[in-house]
């Protein structure tokens, strides 16, 4: 929008210059004017382009953040996911544990078989112990 204006300012000056002309104006005082004008439009185009490349830095800056901020954002995804895969694993691994604990098979009944040699004692040794499912 500005470089539109800049252009239409530009434009004026040639109208304008061109009456001078034709009105029979001096040509060093035409020429000096028209200088004056060139300059002051040089002012404005070097404001700008001072102005453009600040907006595009602006806008560059605003365009890295906003990836920055994705980055982020993607990064915390990517880390909740592994802690809730990890925290799945070892609840499956619990379970797993909990499950083989519960399917183990205890004896029902313990009997106990004496070997007795002499009377009324148990020699050293000698005790067995069987398991029936």
């Amino acid at each position: 929008m500005l470089q539109a204006v800049g252009n239409l300012t530009d434009e004026a000056r040639r109208i304008l210059e061109e009456m001078k002309i034709e009105d029979g104006g001096d040509a060093g005082t035409i020429t000096s004017w028209n200088e004056e004008i060139e300059n002051k439009i040089s002012l404005v185009d070097n404001d700008v382009d001072k102005l453009a490349a600040y907006l595009t830095r602006a806008e560059q800056r605003e365009t890295e953040k906003a990836r920055q901020e994705q980055l982020e954002f993607e990064k915390e995804v990517i880390e909740r996911k592994f802690r809730y895969h990890k925290e799945l694993e070892e609840k499956d691994q619990q379970d797993s544990i909990f499950t083989a604990i519960c399917h183990l098979r205890w004896p029902t009944t313990v009997t106990a078989k004496y070997n007795l040699s002499q009377q009324n004692t148990i020699p050293h040794g000698k005790i067995q112990f069987e398991t029936t499912n």
